[in-house]
């Protein structure tokens, strides 16, 4: 006899929820004050490190308002296979700079 817990029985909803609220904060403070923090100028272009600080702050805060849409989905199963193509994004999402970040190294 099966005694485990029933897939739905975990609640990906607050996982989502919880995800979109911290997500869309970070967006927000590196969009809004991301340049202050870290710095404006990049190498005698104006403004330049401020485009690259707020580009990875735009993406944040679109991952957030997809997790935001997502916990709106009201059938447990089709969260669970959205959760799983989310988490895919995210790891392409991570996997294409490194690529690139090998190639940098001294």
């Amino acid at each position: 006899m099966y005694s485990g817990q029933r897939p739905e029985a975990i609640d990906t909803q607050w996982g989502f929820r919880t995800y979109a609220a911290l997500a869309c904060l970070a967006g927000f403070l590196l969009l809004s004050w991301g340049p202050m923090w870290f710095g404006a100028d990049l190498a005698g272009a104006r403004w330049g490190k401020a485009a690259f600080i707020r580009v990875p702050g735009s993406i944040v805060m679109a991952a957030g308002c997809c997790a935001a849409g997502f916990a709106f989905v009201d059938h447990p199963p089709a969260r669970r296979r959205v959760l799983f193509w989310f988490a895919a994004g995210h790891t392409a999402i991570w996997l294409m700079p490194m690529p690139s970040r090998s190639a940098m190294r001294p």
